[in-house]
């Protein structure tokens, strides 16, 4: 059916996991409900992180302490996405920066924004942004230290705030997405769809461009994510011998 102005579109339906961890009682049942062995392993992995130094979960809230927690856990993001060739100008910019810090200082009784934090030694190996809100907690910017990744530190931060959540009475909220760690968790996901509302030719044909645009780099993300990062450096680097001049 063609698709011309005035006329709702519905852009995309995606999942939104979350879990249900309100009390101590639902959190064992969303344990008890996880694959043992991925239960298992962590609970191992957690172990091992133990025996290397003094582990700590925080809650951080202070103006000084969350903009600390800010500004590293943008700089390791900024850092991840770099090791895999992906740009997101955005998190680099002092604008956003500026958005977390004015939203942390006004919290109010309908939402505040926190940080969470594991601490090895007193030294964070990963980090959360999160936003609170009336029954729930929602995760927006995770990151870790990769030199401590073979201890999962991202996955042991989410545990402990599952605890913290089941503490305070509040369901965790992935946010949208499918991405697989989430499904680590929970088989729980409310559906959201967003619409599209061209109000002329001219905007009919720019949703169109649009989604032209997308479905191809959807394909692009996908075929990166099949190839090992050794064959793409190495495929890189043909294309780029390949794109030079030869001599005559």
């Amino acid at each position: 059916m063609a698709q011309g102005p005035g006329q709702a579109i519905a852009l995309e339906s995606l999942q939104a996991p979350f879990l249900d961890c309100a009390s101590p009682a639902r959190l064992a049942a969303c344990d008890a409900a996880m694959s043992k062995n991925f239960r298992r392993g962590l609970d191992r992995r957690r172990r091992r992180l133990d025996e290397t130094g003094s582990l700590e979960f925080a809650v951080i809230d202070d103006p000084a302490g969350f903009a600390a927690l800010l500004d590293w856990t943008i700089a390791s993001k900024v850092e991840w996405l770099d090791r895999r060739g992906l740009k997101t100008p955005f998190l680099r910019s002092d604008h956003y920066r500026a958005f977390w810090l004015a939203v942390h200082a006004s919290a109010s009784g309908g939402g505040r924004v926190r940080g969470m934090a594991l601490r090895l030694d007193g030294q964070i190996i990963a980090a959360k942004i999160v936003v609170q809100t009336p029954g729930r907690l929602e995760g927006f910017l995770t990151t870790f230290d990769p030199e401590f990744s073979r201890f999962s530190p991202g996955q042991i931060l989410l545990r402990e705030t599952f605890a913290w959540c089941a503490e305070a009475g509040l369901a965790y909220d992935f946010r949208i997405g499918d991405e697989a760690y989430k499904l680590d968790w929970t088989s729980a996901a409310a559906r959201v769809t967003n619409y599209v509302l061209p109000l002329s030719r001219a905007g009919a044909l720019l949703h169109r461009t649009r989604m032209l645009r997308r479905q191809a780099c959807a394909v692009k993300d996908r075929l990166r994510e099949r190839i090992p990062t050794g064959l793409r450096r190495v495929l890189k680097s043909l294309l780029r011998d390949d794109a030079q001049p030869t001599e005559a």
